[in-house]
């Protein structure tokens, strides 16, 4: 080992094996801040045998091998460096690059930190991959392909390499030794380039002990309660740093029929382009088109050939004189089964670089029928790890500076000055078969046409194109084709290693809601919003949104679906005439019963995160399916305002209720979460003030409650009932106060007297008639979870009968 006094503040320690690139390490224009220890695994006895550089010899995996270099081999000399790099050895980079990760670890005192992934590196999760707009992101997520540590937050952490042989989990059991969401950060300052498809030789070796990589990533996760797997970014940083500089770009698209999502495909590019062209001849096609609220240039198509890719490339060649006459820097042309995934960093936009090319992922089917592939399908095959089921969807944008730019095909161009480069991210969703119906619409449509489309499509639909001639019909190809779509284990899996993607597109909301409502008569009220929430019992959740929507026409009403994935196209057809947006939420928070009902917040959270920001509204008013209401908000709440919220049955948490209440008495089985959930916004908030409860039954929020409560650390912590009310107090927002008839006493007798309560006890028709006659009389009822009846209340329409089998 270097001797003390010639030490480097920081070190660097790898695995290496025969194919290290680690050597290319040491070239720089700067001197090194860092000493290198080379653990390696191979069988060479003179390699990697070089001045300044301490080789050590150990077989196994990287992470119990590591634990033996650092608590053994170094034990005594690791206090003597401030940060330690623990990277893998596939990635390219250089001196001066390793000095940054460093110097800006230490500059921004991080405790946990790591290098952006270059655009065109292998990757497993897209947050690493360089925005080039910061100089860094606080994230909740550092990968271990290469964290660097502080060495206090190492020791901390040392325990956990021994008990894991491949390491996965590790990348997110760190972030739990932190409160505080500033302490970890991926550097896009510093980038390096991951060479190599994840998995390699650590996962060999993995196996070769005998473990099973999968099942001991879920024993690890079960084992230390990690149970959200989110990565999220809370901060981006820039001071000090130009920012990339974003250059117009236009999206141009041929489309010749209509096709599901299409709405969504357009209000989606026409919201991340500055110009989006469209060539189409037919007419629901055009009608859309002019019906979207963006800027779009429709034009007819520009040549008559039968074959669609000969039609294709000719328009892609009038998009060029197109764009240019509109000023724009790049082109890109896009089919309408492909949907551009991009954060809207522009961070593709290279200098140097006049021809991008973006890898295509595949949508993996969904087992029923699909109304919308773009929000529907979320899970992806990844280019080059996963047989695609049709030709994959390469896309190339060019910048348009040269003038003799070309369409090679409908994949590239010819022409360009620069340098052209492929990049892993963004990429390019491709859903051409989102479920085997589409399927039996294209082999149709190929069909009738034939050419190279029919030929193409035969090539790559061979098998299952076998077993319908066996069976003489098209339809006799589904149990192949479905037999094929990857259950949600295996999907888990499949992700892990690599071959599988989960995607969640950032999808435009439309401004303009899809009912139009008249203006309400009281201006100086708050834009209030409802998001009707349901997920079960389909003709109910129907009959309780007539009545609903009955009593407020004039307001907005968001559907918030929590239930089964499979289902949410049935509940859009079923509840589409009423609502003005649909949304389902897809299990960022978690999918189980438990999860829903204990945090059931953080799906409304989610859906603030994913859609509600996107929308105009001031509050919002959660109501659930079980509850009726029959008035307008405006009269059942005249006097809040638009910066206030609202909790049913909001009070103090006193001492009789935290011994009593079962969320947080000792009898209760919950105290534990209630004092870590205190304990945590002490923590973060440095609140200690008493804690405030309600019933979760209808709560009014501000933009501004959703804001602060996507910055907590830990959303899992603390029972609903009393953390979004605390979360309010914490977060200094003024709480309306109003009786609606929620009672907290026990004694029997009140509560069935009330017409809101907690309880699963049915508030009686009777009782809501009695208060419908009394002009001074309740409005809101819960739980009543039948069709109500009434005359002339609530017209019912027939539910389909796929919804009457749930």
């Amino acid at each position: 080992m270097t001797p003390r006094s010639q030490r480097r503040r920081n070190l660097v320690v790898l695995r290496a094996g025969e194919g290290s690139l680690h050597e290319q390490w040491l070239a720089g224009s700067q001197p090194r801040t860092w000493d290198l220890v080379v653990s390696y695994f191979g069988d060479d006895p003179d390699r990697f045998r070089t001045d300044d550089v301490l080789r050590l010899d150990r077989k196994g995996t990287k992470w119990t091998a590591l634990h033996h270099v650092l608590t053994v081999d170094l034990a005594e000399v690791i206090d003597d460096y401030d940060y330690i790099w623990l990277p893998d050895d596939d990635l390219a980079t250089d001196t001066d690059t390793i000095n940054d990760i460093f110097e800006y670890t230490a500059r921004y005192q991080l405790s946990l930190s790591q290098p952006a992934l270059t655009e065109d590196s292998y990757f497993t999760h897209e947050i690493t991959l360089v925005d080039r707009r910061y100089e860094l992101r606080y994230t909740n997520f550092v990968e271990i392909m290469a964290p660097c540590f502080h060495r206090d937050f190492l020791l901390r952490c040392l325990p956990t390499f021994a008990v894991t042989q491949t390491g996965w989990g590790l990348d997110f059991h760190w972030p739990k030794f932190v409160s505080d969401t500033y302490s970890i950060a991926i550097l896009d300052v510093a980038t390096v380039r991951h060479t190599r498809p994840v998995g390699g030789p650590n996962l060999t070796a993995a196996r070769a002990t005998g473990i099973d990589p999968w099942n001991e990533y879920c024993e690890y996760l079960v084992q230390h309660e990690i149970y959200d797997l989110t990565t999220r970014v809370h901060q981006g940083v820039g001071v000090g740093r130009p920012r990339a500089t974003e250059e117009p770009i236009a999206i141009c698209a041929t489309i010749d029929r209509y096709w599901p999502g299409l709405s969504t495909w357009l209000n989606h590019h026409g919201a991340h382009a500055n110009l989006l062209i469209v060539y189409s001849g037919d007419p629901a096609v055009r009608m859309l088109v002019e019906a979207t609220e963006f800027p779009i240039m429709l034009c007819d198509n520009t040549s008559d050939a039968s074959e669609p890719d000969a039609r294709e490339v000719a328009n892609i060649g009038a998009a060029i004189t197109a764009a240019r006459t509109a000023e724009m820097e790049w082109l890109l042309p896009l089919g309408p089964r492909e949907l551009f995934h991009d954060d809207g960093s522009r961070h593709w936009q290279i200098s140097g670089a006049d021809h991008v090319v973006f890898l295509a992922h595949e949508a993996v089917p969904m087992p029923h029928p699909v109304a919308d592939p773009f929000r529907e399908c979320t899970v992806f095959r990844v280019n080059g790890r996963s047989p695609f089921l049709d030709a994959p969807a390469t896309r190339s944008a060019v910048r348009l500076s040269a003038a003799g730019i070309a369409p090679a095909d409908k994949h590239g161009f010819t022409g360009f000055a620069g340098a052209s480069g492929t990049v892993t991210a963004p990429v390019i969703l491709h859903y051409p078969y989102p479920s085997f119906e589409s399927w039996l619409t294209r082999a149709e449509q190929v069909g009738s046409t034939g050419g190279a489309a029919a030929r193409d499509f035969a090539d790559y639909s061979r098998n299952l194109l076998h077993v319908a001639v066996a069976h003489g019909t098209l339809e006799g190809a589904r149990a192949c084709f479905q037999a094929d779509i990857p259950c949600d284990g295996m999907v888990d899996q499949m992700v892990r290693t690599g071959e599988l993607t989960r995607i969640h597109p950032d999808l435009f909301a439309p401004r303009t809601p899809r009912i139009t409502r008249r203006p309400p008569a009281n201006t100086s009220y708050p834009d209030m919003a409802i998001i009707y929430w349901f997920y079960k019992e389909p003709e109910v959740t129907r009959n309780h949104l007539q009545l609903l929507r009955e009593h407020n026409p004039d307001r907005q009403i968001f559907g918030l679906f929590g239930g089964r994935i499979h289902e949410a196209a049935a509940y859009r057809d079923l509840l589409g005439d009423l609502l003005d947006d649909f949304w389902c939420y897809e299990g960022t928070y978690g999918h189980d019963p438990y999860t829903k009902w204990m945090h059931g917040d953080l799906l409304v959270l989610d859906w603030y995160d994913k859609r509600g920001r996107f929308l105009t509204w001031e509050l919002v008013t959660i109501v659930q399916w079980d509850m009726l209401v029959f008035a307008d908000l405006t009269t059942l709440f005249p006097d809040i305002k638009p910066d206030q919220a609202y909790f049913s049955g909001y009070q103090e948490l006193d001492d009789d209720i935290e011994w009593h209440w079962p969320w947080t008495s000792p009898e209760g089985g919950h105290r534990d979460d209630y004092l870590a959930f205190s304990q945590a916004i002490a923590d973060q908030y440095g609140y200690t003030g008493p804690k405030k409860c309600c019933f979760y039954i209808l709560e009014i929020l501000p933009k501004r409650f959703f804001d602060g409560h996507l910055g907590l650390a830990d959303k899992h912590l603390g029972m609903l009932e009393y953390k979004n009310p605390t979360l309010a107090t914490v977060f200094d927002i003024d709480i309306h106060h109003q009786d609606i008839g929620v009672r907290w006493s026990e004694k029997q007798q009140s509560i069935t007297q009330a017409p809101i309560n907690p309880m699963k006890m049915e508030i009686t028709t009777s009782y809501i008639d009695n208060e419908l006659e009394d002009p001074d009389g309740w409005r809101l009822f819960h739980p009543f979870s039948t069709v109500w009846s009434n005359p002339g209340r609530a017209r019912a329409r027939p539910v389909p009968e796929s919804l009457r089998q749930w």
